[in-house]
């Protein structure tokens, strides 16, 4: 809606009586939120058609449905077929799915239905990685959750601050790749100075730890390596608490991310992605002492990096209220439709809107190679102090651009099942020029 876009502009604009006046879960709901009727009609049609329904969202903004191929091809008109699409086989649906009118006015996407919209890393090892099409298992599970102190004589900041006969940082550790000596050094990001106007991470002694104005949530694929994590903090003297949420389906080795005193290890893969990114985030909000000083960092892994499996993620961020800070390595900024979101665009877009509303922060990883060099060919931006948007874009590979309310998901495999999303209206798509993102930036830090 036209109001909610006014909104969210307002936030940012200093002078504005909005400006940093964000809204409770409840009073975002109360206004912006599509209404429990029309999310009630998509869950009576779903289960009229044989879909399952597995999770409903506070803020109505999704509905997750599963069912067999067989019964989804059946509900929704189509044929979900395998499609060579470079050196990879994928499949996709055949034609637009339709809708009865009694729901079609209040779905804007069904996203599920292809295996060629997904995210992508922003490592070279990860910019072509495919993940899995299905992975059983539920919608939202706990994981492994850890916790240990710190310890202050091995802080690195102190270990490795620049000498006056030392001219540049040089990593130590890690086999001439950078480790946090370097990036906490002068020639970085000069962590103690930072550490002057900042006080990381429980300020008010809140005995359950950090609270989630300093608490951070990850959007990754698939899990991390528990023995890299668990030697990582142990090197640098890093406290750590964490706590694994899996995604639309989990499997893989129990164990693999055990970190003694960790519980409940099961996770979908290993992703290195997703391991720096868990360490360098403790590492970057760190009281070197006890877990509780230590931002919670909440890792979010999809079972693959399918588009719904990302819409799901976010929008549990948010629903959980563990976090107010959001950060991912994954997207799509190779690419842009211009000023035109795609459906799946404008579903992750309608989620950003609700998390800035309520004063998360936003961070990603646009993989552009720098501002300069893509500016012209992507459309991600921070679009706030609190607010990042994370641009993906579609790729179809010759099958066509499809109807603006589907993605496409699942192999035709009858005897497999598909997580399926619906994404219900109510907002209108953002305009949005570089520029902006130049001065937000500066806003920003």
């Amino acid at each position: 809606m036209a109001e909610e876009e006014q909104f969210i502009k307002e936030l940012e604009t200093r002078g504005s009586p909005n400006f940093h006046q964000f809204l409770t879960a409840e009073e975002w709901n109360a206004r912006f939120a599509p209404s429990a009727e029309d999310e009630q009609k998509i869950v009576d049609w779903a289960q009229s058609q044989g879909l399952t329904v597995t999770n409903r969202f506070a803020n109505r903004l999704l509905v997750d449905v599963e069912a067999p191929v067989g019964v989804i091809e059946k509900a929704f008109g189509v044929t979900i077929n395998n499609y060579q699409v470079g050196d990879e086989v994928d499949f996709a649906n055949d034609r637009d799915p339709v809708l009865p009118s009694s729901v079609a006015n209040v779905v804007y996407a069904v996203l599920g239905l292809n295996s060629i919209d997904r995210v992508h890393g922003t490592s070279p090892a990860n910019k072509h990685i495919k993940g899995p099409d299905y992975v059983p298992g539920p919608v939202y599970a706990a994981g492994e959750s850890s916790h240990g102190d710190g310890d202050p004589t091995k802080r690195v900041s102190k270990q490795r601050a620049l000498s006056s006969d030392r001219s540049a940082a040089s990593p130590e550790f890690t086999n001439n790749y950078a480790d946090p000596g370097d990036i906490f050094s002068s020639q970085a990001y000069n962590w103690d100075g930072l550490q002057v106007y900042s006080h990381c991470c429980n300020v008010h002694n809140d005995s359950g730890g950090s609270p989630k104005e300093t608490s951070i949530a990850l959007a990754t694929f698939a899990g991390f390596n528990g023995t890299d994590v668990s030697t990582f903090f142990g090197l640098y003297g890093f406290a750590w608490n964490y706590t694994v949420f899996t995604i639309d389906g989990t499997s893989g080795t129990p164990g693999v991310e055990c970190s003694p005193p960790a519980t409940g290890c099961a996770s979908v893969a290993v992703d290195d992605e997703t391991t720096l990114d868990t360490e360098y985030s403790t590492a970057a909000a760190n009281s070197y002492g006890s877990y509780l000083d230590t931002a919670h960092v909440y890792i979010y892994e999809g079972a693959n990096q399918l588009y719904n499996t990302y819409a799901d993620m976010y929008n549990f961020m948010l629903n959980d209220e563990h976090a107010r800070v959001m950060s991912t390595s994954w997207g799509g900024a190779e690419a842009t439709s211009g000023n035109n979101l795609t459906y799946w665009e404008d579903a992750d877009h309608a989620v950003f809107n609700n998390m800035v509303g309520v004063g998360w922060t936003l961070i990603a990883a646009s993989g552009d190679q720098g501002p300069v060099a893509d500016a012209c060919s992507r459309r991600g931006w921070l679009r706030s102090r609190n607010y990042a948007w994370l641009h993906m874009k579609t790729d179809m590979a010759g099958l066509g651009n499809g109807y603006p309310g589907v993605s496409i998901r699942q192999p035709r495999l009858q005897e497999r099942t598909a997580f399926l999303e619906f994404y219900l209206r109510g907002f209108e798509a953002p305009v949005a020029n570089f520029p902006a993102a130049i001065r937000n930036m500066r806003h920003l830090f």
